[in-house]
Parts: C-alpha cells; structure tokens; sequence
C-alpha cells in the first residue's frame, strides 16, 4: 500500500499522502477507491450496459480501424463526424486499433481506473494545509465521488463522464496548491475530454 501511495503521488502530483497524522483518513480513502472500481465492475458485468453516445463515437473508432476514416458514415462523400470529445474517440481507437470492438470497453476500463483516482484527489485535497476537511466530511466526499450512481451510469456505459470529473478535480488541486505545470497539463486534460470547459480553463 505504501508503494502504491509514493506511484499515486509522484505521477498526480499530490501532497501529504504519506502524513502519519492523516493515515486513517488515507487508508479510509484507499478503501473507498477500491470500492469504487468494485461497484463498477459490479455494475458492467450485471447490466452490460451501453450508451446509445458512446455507441456512436465508437463507430467512428471502429471504422477507423477498419480503413474507413474516422467517420460515422461511409456512404458519404464527406465525413460525418458525431463524437462530442476527443478523449471520447481516441481512447476507443486504442482499443479498436488492438481489436475492433474493444474501444468501447476500454473507455469502460478508463473510467473505472478514473473513479479511483477521482477518489484519491478528493482525498489528497481534503488533507491538504489550504483546506483540511473535518474528516467526517472528507468521508462523505470520498464516498459521493465513488458511490454517486451518474458517475457510474454513464462512465460504465461507455461515456467519458468519470474522465471528466477526474480533469476537473486534478484541476481544482493544482489550482489550490499552485502547482502551475500540472495545473496546465490538467487544464488541457479538460479540453480533451469536454471542450466546454473552455470556460473553467479562462477561470483557472
């Protein structure tokens, strides 16, 4: 566990996971991570759930893959374009580059691995000098991010959801603890997942 913390830590840049006074909190949090990656889990293999927008931004993939163009349709002069995000798109085409059909359940992959990062940013934020969360509290916001049924509704069906409370979150912590680098890489993490977010990207 404790060489997990030192990976988590120096690739997410966090602080203070390693604090002997907050290691209750932090093995509370670690547990919580992994509670989110098992209700997921939980929830692919029972509902075999798919979004009918993540259907279509994987057929771009697909297609793709296939030598076709990155487009929906192929019986048009033009390509038809429907994804909503790049990250939306290129995480299935690494997965349809390997086997076609598998982009979608990659995407189902990277929001179960997000869902537990979300839950360890939360953590290393609620710990952190600058906002030092009651613990209680911390609880409960570790818990809302793995547990709040959304999250797991859209990321296991395909969608870029869990990617893009994970940008935003890791964007909130550099923001906080004015790690500039980080924050910058976060920010363009949060373009590639929801081009919305322009406007949070002005604000940071």
């Amino acid at each position: 566990m404790t060489q997990f913390i030192a990976i988590v830590q120096r690739y997410l840049f966090l602080e203070g996971l390693e604090k002997k006074e907050d290691q209750f909190v932090v093995r509370a949090g670690i547990f919580i991570a992994m509670l989110a990656v098992a209700l997921r889990l939980v929830f692919w293999v029972y509902t075999q759930r798919y979004w009918d927008d993540a259907l279509i931004a994987c057929l771009h993939s697909e297609n793709w893959a296939r030598g076709l163009g990155l487009t929906h349709a192929v019986s048009f002069d033009n390509p038809l374009q429907g994804f909503t995000s790049p990250l939306g798109v290129l995480i299935p085409m690494l997965g349809d580059w390997v086997h076609i059909g598998w982009g979608i359940e990659l995407m189902k992959v990277a929001s179960m691995a997000a869902s537990a990062l979300s839950v360890l940013v939360v953590l290393a934020l609620g710990i952190h000098q600058r906002v030092r969360l009651a613990t209680p509290l911390l609880l409960v916001a570790m818990a809302y991010v793995a547990i709040e049924h959304h999250q797991i509704l859209w990321g296991m069906a395909g969608m870029e959801s869990q990617l893009a409370v994970l940008s935003l979150l890791l964007s909130i912590y550099y923001t906080v603890t004015l790690r500039a680098v980080p924050l910058g890489l976060s920010l363009a993490f949060c373009m590639l997942v929801r081009p919305d977010f322009a406007i949070w990207t002005v604000i940071s």
